[in-house]
């Protein structure tokens, strides 16, 4: 298992409301990859990339924060990466403009062994400053400049979760694992999620005993 841890476009600060589906460049960069900005402001070429290769472990819903995958990704454009993760849960992919500006003309490599969609999600958007929310079978993603400041302090709380519960899930042996379970508690406290908080909670009284 893995950690992993432009053209400005001016938009409307509504216009996260109002989120459109990928525009069909973010299907066709396979082909027309998006040549990377040097520090001189150049650009380069880029050589197509063949797709990432996803093996889908586990998928007993649509959430991904429940699908399980292995990935083993050359450099590729984080529109494809997303456009592939989406894929694989068969959701549809959305994006505001601000989202897209911000990843166009970003690539990254991407290798994990049995990790969450969701994590792997988070890893590509949140250097970027973005989020994600799903919706049914929608992956919508959004600058996180463009949301409410406690709809923005809810993702980053629910993404530090995630990456803790992940922890503890492999490795619970770890002397470490208390730390992160109460961790967790605390979150799902302020989450509002009182229940979850208590049995995390009692979760790590019976650790301690």
């Amino acid at each position: 298992m893995v950690f992993l841890f432009s053209t400005t476009v001016e938009t409307d600060p509504s216009s996260v409301e109002e989120l459109v589906e990928v525009p069909e460049p973010f299907e066709l960069l396979d082909e027309q990859p998006v040549a990377p900005e040097q520090p001189n402001g150049e650009s380069v070429p880029q050589t197509t990339q063949e797709h990432p290769a996803i093996t889908v472990l586990q998928r007993p819903t649509n959430s991904i924060n429940l699908m399980v995958l292995d990935v083993a990704s050359a450099m590729q454009p984080i529109e494809v990466l997303t456009r592939h993760l989406a894929a694989a849960g068969e959701l549809e992919l959305m994006a505001s403009p601000r989202a897209q500006s911000l990843i166009r003309g970003r690539s990254k490599s991407l290798q994990a062994k049995s990790s969450p969609a969701s994590l792997l999600l988070d890893a590509l958007l949140m250097p970027l400053n973005l989020g994600w929310r799903q919706t049914e079978e929608q992956i919508q993603i959004f600058s996180l400049d463009e949301v409410s400041e406690e709809e923005s302090k809810q993702f980053w709380i629910a993404a530090a979760d995630r990456t803790l519960r992940r922890f503890n899930l492999a490795f619970p042996g770890d002397y470490r694992g208390e730390s992160a379970l109460l961790s967790r508690a605390n979150f799902k406290f302020l989450q509002g999620d009182t229940e979850s908080a208590a049995n995390h909670y009692q979760e790590l009284v019976n650790h301690v005993r």
